[in-house]
């Protein structure tokens, strides 16, 4: 390591924490997590995320022209929400700008080039990507070509180690905010990026922050927690880069039973999304069943071995890892646990009065990667899954904290405000009877086992449930009037097509959607009329006429429920 020479320069080394990926633990009470997550509420976690914002704006000029620290600034306060035209902010953008010249990129520190270079191409992104393009392409094409032969990045100059997963994971996240800003890179730069990190990825799926060289020694061993975010994350943005949007399916957590039935809203019965997939990439021999098994592997290592409290490594660093590696894995949980909610619980509870965190990486670095965390700053920047694409054309299912339930469906359950392991069972009139039961804190459970019994071949079971399903039709509780809705659609009447018409004029939209999605699986028009989630007024009322003439043109006079051609 280089000798310090400076107390500037001392400070700057200390708030490169993201470059040094040692094994320090962090120990504050074990359990502490679960408990402050049980009382943390979105109020008390916005508001540690603007005291912590407060603190950055009020010290930016003092990182102003700092390089990486003062681009980390800059990227924050962007994606926190703070404009690029802020007092704030201009400065910092500015000095970034100033190391751009003649389309070259000269970082402030050599030694940490790359850091610097990966979070300078992120506070321009976030700035303004056309006005910047050209010092975006400039600070690219550095990247580019300071990516080693094998496929990582790491220090410069005369301080090159074995490859280094902390830095490389800012090579990629530089350029894929670059591609993001129109920004061309080679289909070789992410093949070569996944190959290194499936070579060095530990005995146990992990990741550590000097790998050994395949072949030497007995194998990498020694992974931490803010490595395997790194490695993973870099995997995952590879992948995105090599084969489209969508993450890999993860490793099975070994808390959680094997699922049995798909996902949509309540049903995805058509599932006519699908994820934004980019066109293959020129030239490309990286499959994507090795580059899966990475990925799954890591994420199985973090099922394994996840926390919040007491992580290896630098646990600010490691959380703004965890984001990313939650958003770009498309999973609301590591070991059945909330990591957000824990996460966000955590950082309530140690922030320092004057807004600051601090760690190893002290108060200036440590603050921004909590905002960061907290800002959910990875999952705004995650091109449409299959889940979101779903969500954004049939609704956003059953919310849970504002984030959305797990993928599986089976795994967690609302109950008094809270996500909780699901353990509900039961035959279709037990879950009925929960469902009109007006003090049950089991709605969204019993839903959830209703969709999956009758997905998984028990829809015989829904017949003689007709009269008590048309009374939840009326429920003065909107979940359970779209899952009444949900049901009634797969009953195969068209008796009840009135029933699912009158639904797409309820007031809360998740209740239209369902019934929409209920008339084209009973009509088997699975487009419906081509309307969004949200369509005017004048579109719903359309919409509405024109399902009111698709069941008068196929039911008998004497069957059409009250519809009429005047309707």
């Amino acid at each position: 390591m280089t000798k310090i020479k400076s107390s500037q320069h001392l400070r700057w080394w200390v708030c490169s924490s993201l470059l040094l990926g040692c094994s320090f633990l962090y120990q504050p009470v074990v359990g502490q997590q679960n408990k402050a997550a049980a009382r943390v509420s979105e109020q008390q976690i916005e508001q540690a995320r603007q005291r912590g914002i407060t603190f950055l704006r009020s010290n930016a000029s003092r990182v102003a022209g700092t390089g990486g620290r003062g681009a980390l600034f800059a990227m924050t306060l962007l994606k926190a929400g703070i404009p690029v035209d802020a007092p704030e902010v201009q400065p910092l953008i500015n000095d970034v700008l100033s190391r751009v010249t003649s389309n070259d990129f000269k970082p402030a520190s050599e030694h940490e080039g790359i850091y610097e270079a990966g979070v300078s191409l992120m506070a321009l992104a976030n700035a303004d990507p056309e006005k910047y393009k050209p010092q975006i392409t400039a600070i690219a094409q550095f990247l580019i070509s300071k990516q080693n032969s094998e496929g990582d990045w790491d220090y410069l100059g005369a301080n090159k180690t074995t490859g280094d997963t902390s830095i490389s994971q800012y090579g990629m996240l530089g350029l894929w905010e670059a591609t993001r800003s129109g920004v061309e890179v080679p289909t070789g730069v992410w093949e070569k990026t996944v190959q290194w990190h499936a070579s060095r990825q530990c005995t146990d799926g992990g990741f550590t922050y000097h790998p050994a060289p395949p072949g030497v020694g007995a194998g990498n061993t020694g992974a931490t927690h803010s490595m395997t975010v790194a490695g993973t994350g870099s995997v995952l943005i590879a992948r995105m880069m090599l084969f489209g949007a969508g993450a890999a399916e993860a490793e099975p957590d070994p808390q959680k039973k094997k699922a049995g039935a798909k996902f949509g809203v309540l049903e995805n019965f058509d599932d006519p999304v699908k994820a934004e997939v980019k066109a293959v990439p020129k030239g490309r021999t990286t499959q994507k069943g090795p580059t899966d098994a990475t990925i799954q592997r890591g994420i199985g290592w973090m099922n394994k071995n996840f926390t919040i409290a007491n992580p290896s490594g630098w646990p600010l660093y490691y959380l703004y890892g965890l984001e990313r590696l939650g958003a770009l894995a498309d999973t609301d949980k590591f070991a059945s646990r909330d990591w957000y909610q824990e996460g966000a619980a955590h950082l309530v509870e140690t922030q320092n009065k004057d807004g600051t965190w601090g760690d190893q990486s002290g108060p200036d670095c440590g603050t921004c990667f909590a905002v960061l965390f907290l800002t959910k700053a990875t999952a705004k920047m995650v091109a449409p899954t299959k889940r979101a694409a779903r969500a954004s054309r049939f609704g956003t299912g059953l919310l849970a904290g504002g984030r959305g339930l797990p993928t599986n469906l089976k795994d967690a359950e609302m109950s008094k405000g809270q996500v909780k392991a699901r353990v509900m069972t039961g035959d279709v009139d037990k879950l009925l009877a929960e469902l009109e039961n007006l003090q049950s804190d089991k709605v969204e459970a019993a839903q959830q086992t209703l969709v999956e019994q009758i997905q998984l071949g028990n829809g015989e079971a829904l017949i003689g449930q007709k009269d008590r399903l048309l009374k939840l039709v009326n429920d003065k509780r909107w979940e359970v009037r779209r899952t009444a809705l949900w049901a009634l659609g797969r009953s195969n009447d068209l008796q009840l097509a009135p029933l699912l018409i009158n639904g797409l004029s309820d007031t809360v939209q998740e209740v239209t959607i369902e019934a929409r999605n209920a008339l084209k699986f009973l009509s088997k028009k699975l487009n419906g009329f081509g309307y969004s989630d949200e369509p005017t007024d004048d579109q719903r009322l359309d919409e509405i006429k024109k399902w009111k003439k698709w069941y008068l043109s196929v039911r008998a006079y004497d069957e059409r429920g009250g519809l009429d051609e005047k309707d």
